[in-house]
């Protein structure tokens, strides 16, 4: 092949003669790779952090939310139902909370109210009784006591007086202890009645 003499056209460079650029031109890449890679690196390490701290912060305040509006409103009626059961009957428990524990404090508020009043009829009953029993039994006591040995044998007739008199109450006192007892079966649901025909 014969050798040109012509001059090199302008702006043309032998062939390969770009090689020595391109180590330069791919480290420089790779430093800016690196770079971009260390901070996208460091950005995620933060934003995981960030997100680390805000899910622990997160749980913090709904296991404190649970503790207010859940866990010490449960315990406040728990506690309640137990002083109750432990013999005070004026403990209530206090409505707070979730709707359900609300119903729950209401639902024991209004029971022992009820049992509350049922033993206070219960109480005016055994009250009303103990007096109606005083009358005959102080009747019985009088007419016993004319029965003292010490005192004089009395005349037939006072002496059949007392007696009727001690049969009486006695009667009365029989009763009302059978209305008593009927009573206590009513309350029990065990009352059995018994039919029968009668004049009237």
């Amino acid at each position: 092949m014969p050798f040109s003499s012509r001059a090199p056209r302008p702006g043309w460079r032998p062939p390969y003669s770009h090689w020595g650029a391109t180590p330069r031109l791919n480290a420089t890449q790779a430093r800016t790779a690196e770079d971009h890679s260390k901070r996208l690196d460091s950005f995620a390490s933060s934003v995981g952090v960030a997100i680390a701290i805000l899910l622990v912060l997160l749980a913090l305040a709904i296991g404190v939310v649970v503790e207010i509006f859940i866990l010490e409103p449960l315990a406040a009626v728990s506690g309640s139902i137990r002083r109750y059961g432990s013999g005070h009957p004026q403990a209530r428990a206090p409505k707070a909370g979730p709707r359900e524990i609300h119903e729950v404090a209401t639902s024991f508020n209004e029971l022992a109210d009820t049992l509350g009043h049922q033993r206070e009829q219960q109480l005016a009953f055994l009250a009303g009784v103990a007096h109606d029993l005083r009358n005959p039994l102080s009747a019985l006591r009088t007419a016993t006591s004319l029965w003292a040995p010490e005192r004089p044998t009395q005349p037939p007739e006072r002496a059949q007086s007392m007696m009727s008199l001690v049969s009486r109450q006695v009667d009365r006192l029989d009763r009302m202890v059978g209305d008593f007892l009927d009573a206590a079966r009513v309350e029990s649901g065990q009352l059995e009645l018994q039919l029968e025909q009668i004049e009237i």
